[in-house]
């Protein structure tokens, strides 16, 4: 029996149970009104008997029960039942009420005058509320905060002047020992934050960042838990967590908030994988061994209709067009450069924003019948010479193989990612970064805060290298004085991830969900912790840009994100189909309109971005505007 499944679903994964109904992909309903409503809609009766938990009855619909181990709806872990507990009932386990919402409260106003708070220096003698349970807790909160802003900004100065020193700080090798982190006493115990992280005074912290002989593995694992102890959060320290988050949000990018106009082509659904979480692509039936049925209809988009799709697109204010499909059994190499001539047939001067690392890997390995014998180095300049702009870093999930086993075995591995996206950067091809998360019990707390640091790493790494080459260059061109000319992200690509997206999972129709293995997705806490996290993690290293994904987070948890350290909000999409594949409701198409007015009610200046967050200019942003929406797609033009 799974055990742990059930402790996880009734506690969080972290010791919270879920304070509203909110889930990846809907909308958050809190009212009793809302939620009897919403279970009616979805086929669920549930009626409870007041104050007796003990005697909850629980009735699913005949269709949900076709879905169950021999129709049994009392079969498989809880999370398969409707039970969806109101926030009024929930607790936390060190017996603090939790309720969504607090970290719209800025620190100043729970600590009058306290400036501190908002710049992360809680101090042991801060003013902590007598409702705190543990009032070391903003202290042990500030020393992991500590940590990351200045082992992040000691490495972005190291990496942006292209320093031998920091080869000291990062492993460069993927063959050295302690390349990827290996879990620690965080899991051994259970996934719990049990000990205070601790870095007795600021002092003592220059000490070890300025110890170039020092481990390079101990320090990295250090960082992963001080990122681990934001993400367990809890009470006031989410609170200041989110407005710690909030702060560095305000100084490394201001109060503008971009958003880009954009158009999603999934040119085909048809995939070999057998990624258990994803309900997009029409591979195998569940209950089909031998591969013939289908979990949908398939299709596979024309390049004619690729390219009619990119020119509407630009008629309507894109400047992007993301194009991301399965590993279709035909394809080869040759495929996705043809993908791309027909975007550019489209139009020339639209962005090219396509293929996963996966993706791109794939190509290497079957273009011109195998003869780059898989150089993905090979493959890319391939690809940028045939219109290529970047590449979106999906496919990373999280960086852990133990997750990665259980959750998508057949996949590239975490180097194989890792390594994909930095040989796009040393081509001057920028990626995105992601992580996919709330789903599989091996997705830990520990092995989030691991992902954030591997990004963090991989971006300083691919900085390191772009300074190192700019100053080779340089030196080959006569001059003697080389001058560190790395803009600010929008003027020029200098390097590394232009931002990270984190993804939360979408459990409604995921293959493992239905057959109980997976999560109902992260809770709200943990989804707001992520992306704060993120901002303290990633930002002081240079990857400033942080984006909430309205598609998972719902068009108002989005908007509230950018009170917990987010500064974009992704783009228009127009066709987005993979979130919706999985059971969402937000994901075809966001207005221009709509993007600024999320930005707009937070007090923030929405500003419409291009792929690498220049400004996108007057005449692009009138057509976003001035555009209609766009109707539904038939099925007929899917090919």
């Amino acid at each position: 029996a799974r055990v742990r499944p059930h402790a996880r679903v009734l506690s969080d994964a972290e010791g919270f149970a879920r304070a509203s109904r909110w889930t990846p992909g809907r909308e958050e309903e809190t009212s009793d009104a809302a939620n009897a409503e919403s279970l009616a809609a979805s086929g669920f009766e549930e009626s409870f008997v007041e104050n007796d938990s003990s005697k909850k009855n629980v009735s699913v619909s005949d269709d949900e029960k076709r879905k169950l181990p021999n129709g049994d709806h009392h079969s498989g872990p809880s999370w398969r039942r409707a039970r969806r507990p109101n926030a009024r009932d929930l607790v936390a386990v060190d017996g603090a009420a939790f309720a969504f919402g607090g970290f719209r409260e800025t620190i100043r106003e729970r600590y009058d005058d306290d400036d501190d708070a908002a710049t992360g220096d809680f101090g042991a003698e801060s003013r902590v509320p007598n409702d705190d349970p543990d009032p070391r807790s903003l202290a042990s909160l500030a020393s992991a905060i500590a940590r990351l802003d200045a082992r992040g900004e000691t490495m972005r100065l190291l990496a942006e002047t292209g320093d031998d020193a920091l080869r000291d700080y990062l492993h460069f090798d993927q063959n050295e020992a302690g390349f990827l982190y290996a879990p620690g006493a965080y899991r051994k115990r259970g996934g719990v934050v049990s000990e205070a992280f601790h870095l007795a005074t600021t002092d003592e912290t220059e000490s070890e960042t300025n110890q170039k002989s020092q481990n390079k593995t101990s320090a990295r694992d250090a960082d992963v838990r001080a990122a681990a102890f934001l993400l367990s959060s809890r009470g006031v320290a989410f609170d200041a967590a989110c407005a710690a988050a909030d702060a560095r949000r305000a100084a490394q990018c201001g109060d503008t908030v971009s958003w880009c106009s954009n158009r999603n082509i999934n040119y085909t659904n048809v995939c070999t994988l057998s990624c258990s979480f994803c309900a997009f692509s029409k591979g195998k039936a569940n209950d089909d061994v031998s591969g013939v049925a289908l979990r949908g209809a398939p299709y596979l988009l024309a390049y004619e209709e690729v390219s009619r799709r990119v020119a509407e697109a630009w008629d309507r204010g894109a400047t992007e067009v993301c194009m991301q499909g399965g590993i279709h059994p035909e394809f080869t190499g040759e495929t996705y450069v043809e993908l791309l001539r027909a975007a550019k047939r489209g139009k020339s001067e639209a962005h090219v924003h396509a293929f996963s690392p996966l993706e791109v890997l794939h190509g290497a390995e079957t273009y011109d019948d195998g003869s780059l014998n898989g150089s993905v180095p090979k493959f890319i300049e391939i690809l940028k010479a045939n219109g290529l702009g970047s590449l979106p870093g999906t496919a990373a999930e999280v960086l852990s193989e133990e997750v990665r086993q259980s959750l998508c075995p057949d996949k590239l591995d975490s180097k194989q990612w890792l390594a994909t996206v930095e040989a796009a950067h040393e081509a001057d091809v920028p990626t995105t970064a992601t992580m996919m998360f709330g789903h599989v019990d091996e997705d830990t707390i520990e092995a989030r805060a691991a992902h954030l640091v591997a990004i963090r790493d991989a971006h300083l790494r691919s900085v390191w290298r772009f300074a190192r080459r700019k100053r080779r260059e340089t030196t080959e061109a006569g001059s003697d004085v080389w001058e560190n000319s790395l803009a600010p992200r929008g003027d020029a690509y200098v390097g590394g991830f232009t931002e990270f997206v984190p993804l939360p999972f979408v459990h409604f129709e995921a293959p493992a969900y239905l057959r109980g293995e997976t999560r109902r997705g992260p809770t709200l806490r943990e989804c707001v912790l992520v992306h704060a996290a993120a901002r303290v993690t990633l930002g002081s290293a240079g990857l400033v840009n942080i984006q909430a994904s309205w598609v998972k987070m719902g068009p108002a948890m989005a908007g509230a994100l950018l009170r917990a350290g987010c500064n974009d909000l992704g783009g228009t999409l127009m066709n987005e189909s993979i979130t919706r594949a999985a059971g969402a409701a937000h994901g075809q198409e966001m207005g221009a309109e709509a993007l600024r007015e999320m930005a707009s009610r937070e007090n923030r200046v929405p500003k419409m971005r291009t792929t690498l967050y220049a400004d996108a200019g007057d005449e692009r942003l009138e057509r976003a505007v001035a555009a209609a929406p766009l109707e539904a797609i038939e099925a007929a033009k899917k090919g």
